[in-house]
């Protein structure tokens, strides 16, 4: 099996003659079954869905043919290189079940989707497929029974090309060939193939870090200015998203396809975490999925802070057991993020995310408390101002998870629990079924607002309970909702209908923790730390925003800063900014920052670099 490289060769690259015998050798054998559909290669993120060390030789494989993950492979010719500088042994029938006709260029994703169900040739299986055409059984080919097979069976060659193959293989001239050696050879092949691959790749890498120069001894101490020898300045330039032509690749005829849509809202947590709505999919079959997830305002004018619309509202799908599937990348204009995949058939967890980069807690509070409830002096009643109906509409919309006008009364159980941590007890509906008004069994608008005066008029006047409701639904002292951002959840499915189902709150920092970690190394680019051989640090970087892992593999924790203060234009998710401190345990990995444009109006330069403490 070959190996190519745009750079260089393997030392003892295998002979063109002896790709095409092994690859014809094999084709001779039951080809498997086409997958169940392959309408499209999935154009999401697949390659969160495998090993990270099987993602990165993939990367390198691929890496050697085009210079980012973003590029696209856009020939047989280069499909067919790639799958052999990952060490598989591909053959016209394999690269013709893959480019088809309508087909004219396969991504990163696509191709690690291709390399995860062509498995690697073995020994065993090159030995059997040998031994077919061994007539005797004396371990050798002779040059008539390899004549006949490839002409004849497999992928038919003609003459010609058997006879090149045949003057070049038969090293020796003696009219054989001892196949159980040349199993060997091909093997060994492959594996030197991965390994030149990953080691091309590195070298590519480390080619694009720029030297920082040395920090002035004046301003440093000693241990500081060691540091600034060893540490590395890694730049990315991006043009402003205004500048982009930002549209979503929508599936074709996704108006046949079965719709169903949900809300949610993101919050934050006691502790400062964030926390948002999260749902569970079922499928009864195997279909194609388009999800989207978007922001949205629920009242036009004041009130409502501007960066509701370009908050970064990803959608990360898990399988029950929490393993990642995929995540949503595509962003549009106005901020809505889609995902198309194939799903199995089976339940999956769909979670929300926001890194924290713009969504952040306040730091503050107005200097003027609003009014929540007036007092009639003549009745001596209580009653609710307008400013707070308006909040409580608000909020009784973002708790309207199905978008019907009502509360039904799991959705009230959300509510609920969101503002104080309970479920609502059979006896507890029970009441609200008979002092508030109801249709079809669910909570009205009026009813909600009724529920809050009843409250008000129990506590006399007092409004600390009211405070805690109003608090935990992200509303400051002005009323002002600038601690909860609601989002709009839209999922189409092609083959059947899915049964969506709200499961809860979830905290995405801590559930999607490995999912983030495991999406950023599958997509990321890789390179090391300069001051650990055992410490890595992988970078994800898009058009609208960038996430950086740092993986440890050596023994004992490492302690390390990462400082991205030089950027423009830039922010991060990190309490001080864009320069922080972290420690990464032994044998794992963790989030280092994740950062987006400041302003998306505007050109923004990250700049970062890491040193060991």
């Amino acid at each position: 099996m070959g190996c190519t490289s745009s750079r260089s060769e393997p030392q003892k690259p295998l002979k063109k003659s002896s790709v095409s015998l092994a690859n014809q050798v094999m084709s001779v054998k039951s080809q498997p079954p086409h997958a169940r559909r392959r309408s499209t290669l999935s154009s999401a993120s697949n390659a969160s869905q495998h090993s990270s060390d099987f993602v990165y030789e993939c990367k390198a494989a691929y890496l050697v043919l085009v210079d980012n993950v973003e590029e696209s492979l856009t020939s047989q010719k280069q499909l067919f290189q790639a799958l052999q500088n990952v060490g598989r042994n591909p053959s016209k029938k394999m690269i013709s079940k893959y480019w088809t006709s309508d087909t004219s260029k396969i991504s990163f994703d696509e191709f690690v989707d291709i390399c995860s169900r062509e498995k690697p040739t073995t020994e065993d299986e090159l030995m059997k497929a040998f031994k077919k055409i061994d007539v005797n059984g004396d371990g050798y080919l002779t040059n008539s029974e390899l004549r006949k097979t490839l002409t004849t069976r497999g992928d038919p060659m003609s003459r010609d090309e058997v006879q090149a193959i045949i003057d070049e293989v038969d090293e020796n001239k003696d009219g054989k060939l001892d196949y159980k050696e040349f199993c060997k050879m091909v093997l060994g092949t492959q594996d030197e193939c991965r390994k030149m691959a990953v080691q091309q790749m590195e070298k590519k890498l480390n080619k694009k870090k720029v030297t920082h120069k040395e920090a002035s001894p004046k301003l440093a101490s000693r241990r500081e200015m060691l540091n600034h020898h060893l540490k590395d300045v890694r730049e990315w330039k991006k043009a402003s998203l205004a500048s982009k032509d930002l549209k979503l690749s929508k599936p074709k005829r996704l108006k046949d396809w079965s719709y169903q849509h949900t809300k949610g809202c993101f919050y934050f947590d006691d502790d400062g975490s964030i926390v948002s709505h999260a749902y569970t999919l079922k499928l009864n079959k195997d279909t194609s999925v388009y999800i989207t997830i978007e922001p949205y305002s629920l009242r036009q004018g004041g009130g409502f802070f501007s960066w509701h619309f370009s908050l970064d509202t990803l959608m990360f799908v898990l399988r029950e057991d929490n393993s990642l599937v995929t995540f949503s990348e595509q962003r549009d204009f106005r901020g809505k993020f889609a995902l198309r995949c194939d799903l199995e058939r089976g339940s999956y967890r769909l979670v929300p995310f926001t890194s924290g980069c713009r969504f952040k807690q306040r730091k503050s509070e107005p200097n003027i408390e609003t009014k929540l409830v007036k007092k009639d002096g003549k009745k001596d009643k209580h009653f609710l101002t307008k400013a707070f109906k308006d909040a409580l509409g608000d909020i009784f919309d973002m708790s309207d998870l199905d978008g019907n006008g009502y509360l039904s009364r799991s959705e009230f159980n959300c509510f609920n629990f969101r503002t104080s941590g309970e479920n609502v007890a059979d006896s507890e509906w029970g009441v609200v079924e008979e002092t508030v008004e109801l249709k079809n069994g669910e909570l009205t608008k009026n009813g909600f607002i009724e529920l809050n005066q009843m409250e008000a008029d129990d506590n006399q006047g007092e409004t600390d309970d009211l405070w805690v409701t109003l608090s935990c639904m992200g509303f400051n002292k002005g009323l002002i909702m600038d601690e909860a951002c609601p989002f709009l959840v839209e999922i189409f499915s092609e083959d059947c209908e899915g049964r969506l189902k709200v499961m809860g709150f979830a905290t995405p920092a801590t559930e999607l923790k490995d999912a983030v970690i495991e999406a950023t190394i599958g997509k990321g680019e890789t390179s090391r730390i300069k001051e650990m051989k055992d410490l890595s640090l992988h970078s994800y970087i898009t058009d609208h925003r960038g996430t950086f892992v740092v993986e440890n593999k050596s023994h004992h924790k490492v302690s390390l800063e990462f400082n991205c203060s030089q950027s423009k234009n830039c922010v991060s998710n990190c309490e001080k900014g864009l320069d922080t401190k972290i420690s990464v345990p032994a044998k794992q990995s963790i989030v280092a920052m994740h950062v987006m444009p400041e302003k998306e109006s505007s050109d923004w330069l990250l700049r970062c670099h890491e040193s060991v403490r």
